[in-house]
């Protein structure tokens, strides 16, 4: 059996967690064409879902393990992740695809993350990033990495 299949069968192990997963690897596979042409707030509209007044730990815990499944494990604080890099994720990971699918899924589990753009200049050169925020701090990350924010969703109030 092929070893990816085999990995899908041991994460998703009843149908209404094949159903997430199938989400997520949905958002992965359209989120290229919504970013290349839609508006950046138009688009964070749309992967926000409607207000959620419980969280749910366990999909959250699975939201975190099932993007870690296709975008490989790019953080300490995600011990649980599947053990793959970006030579073997799925698809070709980057910051602001796990940042843009998380936010969708852990505001569906009713985390209130934020989506937050920054930039900061490292040897010249400017260099840019995306992350989560749940209370002010880094989410899944253990600290914060010193970019100065250019870009948040939902924004603060002020």
């Amino acid at each position: 059996m092929d070893r990816r299949l085999q990995n899908i069968r041991e994460i998703a192990r009843s149908p209404k967690d094949f159903i997430l997963l199938i989400r997520i690897a949905f958002w992965l596979a359209v989120q290229p064409v919504l970013i290349r042409t839609m508006p950046l707030d138009k688009l964070m509209k749309l992967l926000t879902p409607a207000p959620r007044t419980r969280r749910s730990p366990e999909m959250e815990k699975k939201a975190v393990r099932y993007t870690s499944f296709f975008l490989g494990k790019m953080t300490p604080a995600d011990p649980e992740a599947p053990k793959t890099n970006s030579t073997n994720s799925v698809v070709r990971r980057s910051c602001l695809k796990r940042s843009m699918v998380l936010y969708r899924f852990l505001r569906i589990a009713g985390v209130p993350v934020k989506i937050k753009l920054g930039v900061q200049k490292n040897n010249g050169k400017l260099k840019g990033h995306c992350w989560l925020e749940l209370g002010g701090k880094p989410y899944l990350q253990n600290e914060d990495m010193g970019y100065k924010t250019t870009y948040t969703y939902p924004p603060d109030s002020s």
